[in-house]
């Protein structure tokens, strides 16, 4: 992950100035780009996150702001996660609060081909996402969790059985499938 230009963080601390926000999570868009080079934006207003939050990391991570008093109140993060700990404490915060969207930013760019965006880690993470959840009242999964579950296991059968291309792409097909069946 890197920072996308030099004026990133200025946009953001201007719109801060300017809006003296009560949110204490504050977060642009970011800039994915996948294994094959594609590139995507990341993050949208949080009207249009906050239902998926309750179920995965909606919101960038790498683009957000933490007011320094989320740490006074909410405690550190759980390094007991090895994937998931930004998630856990940023929803320790968001199940009773809002975030806040900055339009027209984009704070970083993330390359897949870390632990988080690993295949064989996919399940690590979505137990992690889990657990994150039970740690903080919610002891079932969700149904969007349940949904996602099937193709999280099978990514890296597929990937085996044929190829990291040909693997990738069936789970691009599940995934686009799953997602046109599960309501959020």
């Amino acid at each position: 992950d890197y920072l996308y230009n030099s004026s990133s963080i200025e946009k953001i601390l201007n719109f801060i100035e300017i809006n003296k926000p009560h949110q204490r999570i504050i977060y642009g868009q970011i800039l994915v780009e996948d294994i094959d080079g594609d590139k995507e934006l990341f993050g949208k207003p949080w009207s249009e996150s906050k239902s998926d939050f309750r179920n995965i990391m909606s919101i960038p991570h790498v683009g957000m702001f933490h007011h320094k008093s989320i740490f006074k109140d909410k405690g550190p993060f759980d390094e007991s996660f090895r994937v998931a700990g930004d998630y856990e404490l940023v929803y320790r915060e968001l199940s009773a609060s809002d975030a806040l969207f900055v339009p027209g930013v984009i704070v970083a760019e993330h390359r897949f081909g870390g632990l988080s965006t690993n295949p064989n880690f996919g399940l690590v993470v979505h137990m992690e996402l889990w657990r994150a959840r039970r740690q903080n009242g919610k002891l079932f999964p969700g149904f969007y969790w349940l949904v996602r579950l099937p193709r999280v296991l099978f990514l890296p059968v597929m990937i085996a059985l044929f190829g990291h291309e040909r693997g990738r792409k069936l789970h691009q097909c599940l995934k686009n499938l799953m997602s046109k069946s599960s309501p959020r």
